[in-house]
């Protein structure tokens, strides 16, 4: 029985986790300094400001916020997991210290940590574990790596930034014409084009702090990953792929349901082609009509 215990701790400890980047991709040794973005007070204001708004959403999905900043510790990384009633999220110093991090593109990593909490399906294949036990503690609970990004900015943004017109109108001389021109397209209303526009201006810095991190060349709005998945991939998928998504997710017009976690309650499983089909019901789809806000098909296959 001891030893059993001992299992289900460990499995649920250290195995139910999500990163922002694999730890093992981070060059360390490789990465330049440079000025920080984000003061200690500004790092814990933006924590704060995110605990307030998601501790309500969380409450009502029957979890319990926890966003813990680590201001000195020098790794750069963020993570998801869900131990006991309580939904963590945890981001480091190290991370928010990059020179290559805006505050909005730091409100936006822990909206990608937020989301593998509520955004739903796809979810995350559950690690195996060498004990035969069933419990709810050991459910599929984390929406997959470009699911958590696409959440980032389709739902958490716009929930953060959608009141704040005048900060949002700041970014029409600071988003590039390449995402101008496809914010223009996507939306009529000057506000919602503002906010498309200060999305996509923090998406290119998550994106240059994810290729600094992991030394790859940067990628760009107009030079899509042009792979397509056999089937849906949980893994992370590669930077231009990430940003791919970043970016349609903020010229998705469908909106997110936050009272549900689409799929994860669907009795055929979180996985199905139901659950993909109520998934459908708050995002951009082909199958809905849309033609822009697409989750890309260099990690996301559609059944439907």
């Amino acid at each position: 029985m001891i030893k059993l215990v001992l299992a289900i701790t460990f499995f649920l400890g250290f195995s139910a986790q999500a990163t922002f980047v694999p730890q093992n991709e981070i060059k360390y040794g490789q990465l330049k300094d440079g000025p920080s973005n984000i003061t200690e007070t500004e790092f814990k204001q933006l924590i704060a400001e995110l605990q307030k708004v998601y501790a309500p959403v969380v409450s009502a999905a029957g979890g319990k916020l926890s966003i813990a900043g680590q201001w000195k510790d020098e790794t750069a990384n963020a993570a998801a997991k869900q131990m006991f009633g309580t939904w963590q999220v945890q981001i480091t110093g190290g991370l928010a210290r990059r020179p290559e991090l805006s505050p909005d593109a730091f409100t936006l990593v822990v909206c990608h940590e937020l989301g593998h909490h509520l955004a739903g399906f796809p979810f995350a294949a559950a690690a195996p574990i060498p004990i035969p036990i069933s419990s709810p503690l050991l459910e599929v609970w984390a929406a997959n790596e470009g699911q958590a990004d696409y959440f980032s900015v389709h739902s958490c943004s716009k929930k953060m930034w959608g009141a704040q017109l005048e900060k949002n109108a700041e970014f029409r001389t600071k988003v590039s014409a390449v995402a101008q021109k496809r914010c223009d397209a996507a939306y009529d209303a000057t506000e919602e084009r503002d906010l498309c526009y200060r999305v996509t201006v923090a998406s290119e810095s998550v994106s240059a702090t994810m290729s600094a991190l992991k030394q790859v060349p940067l990628a760009h709005f107009d030079t899509p990953n042009t792979n397509v998945v056999t089937k849906t991939d949980d893994a992370h998928p590669e930077t231009q792929c990430r940003m791919d998504t970043l970016f349609q997710s903020a010229l998705c017009k469908a909106v997110f349901n936050e009272k549900i976690i689409p799929g994860k309650k669907i009795s055929a499983g979180a996985n199905s082609i139901e659950a993909e089909k109520e998934s459908a019901l708050y995002t951009c789809t082909n199958s809905g009509g849309y033609q822009e806000g697409l989750r890309p098909t260099c990690w996301f296959k559609a059944r439907m």
